[in-house]
């Protein structure tokens, strides 16, 4: 349960970061999109293995 909770607040903030810090770090911001979509994919991959 408690996992849950910090991953319901994390998640939205790792997701929808400032605009401040967009604006400031755009490349941290297009490394963190590609993790997440090669995170995305890798899952969808395993779902279809098995």
């Amino acid at each position: 349960m408690f996992n849950y909770i910090i991953l319901c607040i994390l998640v939205p903030s790792i997701i929808f970061p400032s605009p401040v810090e967009d604006f400031l770090n755009p490349e941290k911001k297009e490394k963190l999109q590609l993790l997440l979509k090669i995170r995305f994919l890798k899952k969808i991959h395993r779902k279809k293995n098995t």
